[in-house]
């Protein structure tokens, strides 16, 4: 069997030292670049209502976006496909049946990982505030998915204004306790930490020690240890099985089999994958392939 090569999709110039040299804007910004490559759907700074729901299917320039951000809260719920969200300091992905929570003014970027179709929903920075202040990635439910169709219908003739007011109390209610879907990746800001991280992102299953790497960017072992937890979070160890959890999302949402993935991530047992699997995502990797197709 030919082994892939895998890994989350980062762009250096976007994604890694240059994004983290630049300093986070002193107030929310719908850059004129981004405007004038969208419709005026998609424009959050054009709605007047509190909420906006859209079909994403039929705004296609969304996906080549820069790195921006805007008063309004989003909401982008994946009926098919997989999104790769970019943060200044993590990485996201949602696959099929998921959605991902972007509180306003967070720096960030969305992109479609193959074929995507879904949803994107734009919350009033005032009712913003009474939301979670960090981003997520979310297991989205049927009644979720009832409401984000219905809400993409809204319109000023056909729906009271009391009964658009109640289907927002309860699509917000619902968004509250929506489980998590697959964990965040953070990223060092440093340039020579995200250089290794970039590289291990790229090749999740090349195995390389840490007196390697630290010894790749000027760096002791000890000190590229402390400094990464510091920035991160976590260990490098720790890191490593993390960014190899989010490659399997994305090669099971893109149609590799269970058994492709495994082996591509170095695993000797397919067995020993899917209990990796299940013990940190919370359901199989059976089950996430199965939601892509």
């Amino acid at each position: 069997m030919k082994q892939r090569q895998i890994g989350i999709s980062l762009l250096k110039s976007a994604g890694g030292p240059e994004l983290a040299k630049r300093p986070m804007p002193k107030r929310y910004d719908w850059t004129k670049d981004v405007r004038n490559r969208l419709r005026s759907e998609l424009d959050p700074d054009q709605f007047e209502c509190e909420i906006r729901v859209v079909s994403l299917s039929a705004v296609p320039d969304w996906r080549s976006l820069p790195f921006h951000c805007h008063n309004r809260a989003e909401i982008l719920y994946v009926t098919g496909g997989l999104l790769q969200l970019e943060t200044r300091d993590s990485v996201f992905v949602a696959p099929a049946q998921s959605a991902l929570w972007i509180p306003s003014g967070v720096v960030h970027r969305v992109r479609s990982l193959g074929s995507f179709d879904g949803y994107v929903l734009f919350l009033d920075f005032n009712r913003a505030a009474e939301m979670p202040q960090e981003c997520a990635a979310l297991t989205a439910s049927s009644l979720f998915l009832a409401l984000i169709e219905r809400a993409s219908h809204f319109s000023k003739e056909n729906d009271r204004e009391s009964h658009r007011q109640r289907l927002l109390e309860v699509l917000l209610d619902e968004i509250l306790v929506l489980p998590l879907s697959t964990p965040a990746l953070p990223l060092p800001l440093s340039p020579r930490l995200r250089e290794v991280s970039i590289r291990l992102i790229e090749a999740p299953s090349v195995q390389v020690g840490v007196s390697e790497l630290s010894r790749s960017i000027g760096m002791s072992p000890r000190n590229m240890s402390r400094r990464f937890r510091a920035e991160t979070g976590m260990s490098l160890g720790k890191w490593r099985g993390q960014a190899q959890i989010l490659s399997a999302v994305i090669m099971l949402s893109t149609g590799s089999s269970v058994k492709e993935v495994a082996y591509s991530l170095g695993y000797e047992s397919t067995s020993a994958f899917i209990a990796m699997f299940r013990r940190n995502v919370g359901y199989s990797p059976g089950k996430c392939a199965k939601s892509a197709r």
